[in-house]
């Protein structure tokens, strides 16, 4: 007895749950699929729901903070995860495997202080990378203390809470608008596209949906 009907190139119609980080990048991830012109999708599109379904197609579409998409991946509540890069680099899990980097603007994690200072004078460091953060600061032997904020990193260096932080920048206008300098680099970011390495079906069904090509 077939429980599902056959899929797009002989695949099996399993359910296919892509989930899309919320914020910077949402509209371009999402352009990144084949889906249909509906009024149902419009209102995904625009975000006055947070969840999508083609019942055709069998695929859901669900837009998460996206620093819960790579453990929602690696535990199966998704099956694709499309968000920032610096979210899979803050909790890395072997298990995951990056199919596709989307061609969108580039921005990078940087270290960020009121004034020019050497890397070895900061003592406080605030950001909600903990993780990447304290690997920057071994590689370049700092001992600073990290301070966990989940946002509004500018009001620390407003406040002297912390010497520096570290946190994403884009065009770097806003921080030349605060006075700020960018001291360091400590990683590029892009927009990428994640499955779980073992899940082949899923990721053939994914790249079925894809608008861009894949070498």
């Amino acid at each position: 007895m077939q429980l599902h009907p056959p899929g797009l190139h002989g695949i099996p119609g399993k359910p296919l749950t892509i989930a899309i980080g919320k914020g910077r990048g949402f509209t371009e991830s999402l352009s990144s699929l084949k889906m249909p012109d509906t009024p149902s999708m419009h209102s995904f599109w625009k975000g006055e729901v947070p969840v999508y379904h083609d019942i055709t197609a069998n695929i859901t579409l669900a837009t998460v903070r996206s620093r819960d998409m790579s453990w929602m991946l690696e535990q199966g509540h998704i099956d694709v995860a499309i968000g920032s890069s610096v979210w899979f680099r803050e909790y890395h899990f072997a298990a995951l495997y990056c199919l596709l980097q989307l061609p969108l603007q580039p921005c990078r994690l940087s270290v960020i202080a009121p004034r020019l200072i050497p890397l070895s004078h900061i003592k406080t460091i605030c950001t909600k990378f903990d993780a990447i953060t304290q690997q920057y600061m071994a590689a370049n032997n700092m001992s600073a203390r990290i301070i966990h904020m989940e946002g509004a990193h500018e009001a620390a260096l407003f406040l002297h809470m912390a010497d520096a932080i570290a946190d994403v920048i884009e065009t770097g206008r806003t921080i030349k608008r605060m006075g700020f300098c960018e001291l360091d680099c400590i990683a590029p970011l892009s927009h990428e596209i994640w499955t779980r390495k073992a899940d082949t079906v899923s990721r053939e069904r994914l790249l079925s949906r894809l608008q861009l090509a894949v070498y």
